[in-house]
């Protein structure tokens, strides 16, 4: 039997959605919504950035991606799993979020992994100009950043052999490149 209450439910119509012009076309994550002390100035735009990518992706957003993505956006080094990890502390994620967190980032393109003499995965935002660049000391694991005229040289010579793979019908290029050295003793 039917009533009217069930009557009004059938015949009214349902709400129109608002119109895109009030709708934001991203909406901020809630961790990113508030102000926060721990994000500088110029990271919010990238921090934003990178969500919208990961949104794309078909991507949660979630407090342990964020928390990864502002500890790499912290460094100018790259980073293994571990000191990511050690970092955040226990009560942020577990080695585990990292490992399977790192590795989406990769698939998604948001990170680049770089390797170290030992076979460590280090791990850097792929959206650094120096992401090729970085020596690591075989003696005690430490990064540091080739100076900026070798990078220049070298980010020039991975351009002409990137635009010589496409012109010759390669597609979906990438590359890894690590320097690794003993680094100079420190003067007495």
């Amino acid at each position: 039997m039917s009533t009217q209450k069930d009557h009004e439910r059938q015949s009214s119509p349902t709400p129109s959605p608002p119109a895109p012009s009030a709708v934001p076309a991203w909406p901020r994550p809630r961790c990113l919504r508030r102000p926060s002390r721990d994000i500088p100035p110029g990271m919010m735009a990238r921090l934003e950035a990178a969500c919208r990518h990961l949104r794309k992706s078909g991507l949660r957003i979630t407090g342990a991606r964020i928390a990864i993505l502002k500890m790499l956006m912290r460094h100018d080094v790259p980073l293994s799993s571990e000191q990511i990890t050690l970092a955040l502390g226990p009560e942020t994620c577990d080695m585990v979020t990292v490992y399977r967190t790192l590795a989406t980032y990769l698939e998604t393109g948001l990170v680049r992994r770089i390797f170290s003499d030992n076979g460590t995965s280090l791990w850097l935002l792929a959206d650094r100009t120096d992401a090729a660049c970085h020596v690591i000391c075989k003696g005690t694991g430490a990064v540091t950043t080739l100076d900026p005229e070798s990078a220049a040289e070298v980010h020039a010579l991975l351009g002409k052999v990137e635009r010589t793979l496409r012109e010759r019908g390669f597609t979906e290029i990438t590359h890894m490149l690590g320097f690794f050295a003993r680094a100079p003793k420190p003067p007495a």
